[in-house]
């Protein structure tokens, strides 16, 4: 596989399953499970998806915190990049939320946020309001995750931002900070364009 999760990627996911089971009232011992299995791969120093993935049985772990279903999942994630389990929850979800949360950085309750602010109902829908700035006027987006989903290659007629075929600042800012408007930064971004 060519996409490796990170332990911060297998964390959010399972962070997401913890918010999902607790949107349907599900058992508050099986959301502290999926939440205690997220803290304990955020503590590791070591990447445990390589580990999962060639593991044949589960890894040993203290008792309680990332127990043997729950590793389970997170193989066929680090295997495959996708888990059946989240598939399973967003099925009772509206269809945009599921989509949405395709998308990185994005869990169930800002894919719903996303959803009635701007509109958006698919991650190219996302990637576009994050391009011509609209994305952050969500709360909870800022100009990292609104430049991580601009450069989203997810449009459906196959162009890709990465090779150049959209422009990522239409208004022709691409040399524009976001310090640019402080009078400190006018001069600044005078230097740069004078250089």
């Amino acid at each position: 596989m060519t996409n490796r999760m990170t332990n911060r990627d297998l964390a959010a996911t399972l962070f997401n399953i913890a918010t999902l089971l607790r949107d349907r009232q599900d058992n508050p011992y099986r959301i502290r499970a999926y939440e205690n299995g997220a803290r304990a791969i955020l503590a590791r120093r070591d990447q445990i998806a390589d580990a999962l993935r060639e593991a044949d049985k589960a890894l040993p772990h203290r008792k309680g915190v990332l127990g043997e279903r729950v590793q389970r999942k997170l193989k066929e994630l680090a295997e495959t990049g996708r888990m059946d389990y989240v598939a399973e929850l967003c099925a009772d979800l509206p269809p945009h939320v599921g989509a949405l949360m395709e998308a990185p950085g994005v869990g169930p309750r800002l894919a719903e946020r996303l959803h009635q602010t701007l509109g958006v109902e698919t991650p190219a829908d996302l990637a576009r309001a994050a391009r011509s700035g609209r994305a952050r006027q969500v709360w909870g987006v800022g100009p990292v995750r609104a430049s991580q989903w601009a450069q989203l290659s997810l449009f459906e007629d196959g162009t890709d931002a990465a090779r150049g075929d959209v422009e990522l600042f239409p208004s022709g800012d691409a040399d524009r900070m976001p310090w640019d408007d402080a009078p400190q930064g006018r001069a600044l971004r005078q230097r740069r364009m004078a250089a």
